[in-house]
């Protein structure tokens, strides 16, 4: 994969239903329990599969309406700026620290991370 570094353009967060909606593990799931995140907690649904543990099918889930987000509900503009920050990156869920596979799936959401400039 070429080099990736992340130029904040927001496009993995603002476009979910081009990355397909993310899962959160069983870790994070803990994590945000532990660290008492409910803020995050409620727009996870999370099944328990007994013997094979917890998992939270399907990240970003509006707590209102019971509907899949349309962009991540912890992105921020940045004031004044072509850029975006996450509100929960020091414990954002691995579906997103894992972000972008690679170039291709990158590319679909409009990534900017790859481009040279």
């Amino acid at each position: 994969m070429s080099e990736f570094k992340c130029k904040q353009c927001g496009n993995c967060c603002l476009h979910l239903a081009v990355c397909e909606t993310g899962k959160a593990n069983e870790e994070d799931i803990s994590r945000w329990e532990s660290e008492g995140r409910y803020d995050i907690l409620r727009w996870v649904s999370i099944f328990d599969y007994g013997k094979e543990g917890r998992a939270g099918d399907f990240l970003w889930i509006n707590p209102k309406t019971g509907e899949d987000a349309n962009r991540c509900p912890f992105l921020r503009k940045v004031r004044n700026q072509n850029k975006y920050k996450c509100l929960i990156q020091d414990t954002k869920p691995e579906f997103c620290r894992q972000y972008p596979e690679d170039q291709e799936f990158a590319l679909k959401t409009g990534c900017k991370g790859f481009d040279q400039k």
